[in-house]
């Protein structure tokens, strides 16, 4: 923090501040998550009559990712489409599918989603993230296949995705074709992969299997302990 601080002080002496200088600042409050501070400086900005390119709003839109302000930052989103930016700019498209996504507003999402010109693999991993994380399996696995027959390679993210929302539906059988496809890719070193396979399998009442993926996993943490021990007082 003593370093935003002393980013303010010099910001303030600067007889010129132009768009980079607001975008060093804001992106300073972004990285210690100082949302309502981001907010201020969006509005002094704009009063100023400095316009907020893309970089501003990636910015901007960080500091809001892991916090629970999704409210404030409604503003900072409607601008963003209202600019145009999430059609020109994947990154800020991207960021701004994952924003809705993650806040359960999954009607937003899918508009923006289906507004992007170029979706990359990150652009399907938030949203099939959002779906999956808010009780909507089916259209999650749906919206994965059809990046697939799109020829979007699915990555490391995507299978996570596709494991959750095979967890929240009980779709064992679907779940058993990506444990192959995910040992196939060398993926299941990865941990949260392997917490989320034991942790399907578990939920599916899959016990025996749930225990082999658990003792062959790189890395046994308390979240694939957990996983197990929930398994078993379940079923």
């Amino acid at each position: 923090m003593r370093s935003t601080f002393m980013a303010q002080q010099l910001f303030d002496k600067l007889p010129d501040k132009n768009l980079v200088a607001w975008n060093s600042l804001i992106a300073g409050y972004a990285e210690n998550g100082s949302s309502e501070k981001v907010v201020e400086l969006f509005k002094q900005m704009q009063e100023a009559n400095i316009c907020p390119d893309s970089v501003s709003y990636l910015c901007g839109l960080k500091a809001f990712c892991n916090t629970d302000q999704f409210t404030s930052c409604r503003d900072l989103l409607d601008q963003v489409l209202k600019d145009g930016l999430s059609v020109n700019d994947i990154y800020v498209g991207s960021t701004l599918v994952s924003m809705y996504a993650k806040h359960g507003d999954l009607v937003r999402a899918q508009e923006v989603f289906d507004g992007l010109p170029v979706r990359d693999v990150v652009a399907w991993n938030a949203l099939a993230a959002g779906y999956a994380e808010h009780g909507c399996g089916e259209d999650a696995l749906q919206l994965l296949e059809k990046m697939e027959s799109q020829g979007v390679s699915p990555n490391a993210v995507t299978y996570l995705c596709s494991l959750k929302a095979c967890s929240s539906m009980g779709a064992v059988d679907k779940g058993r074709d990506i444990h192959v496809e995910v040992e196939r890719r060398g993926l299941l070193e990865k941990e949260l992969i392997g917490n989320t396979l034991v942790n399907m399998y578990a939920k599916c009442g899959l016990l025996t299997i749930a225990h082999q993926v658990f003792c062959n996993l790189k890395f046994q943490n308390v979240v694939s302990w957990t996983a197990l021990m929930l398994g078993r007082s379940t079923w």
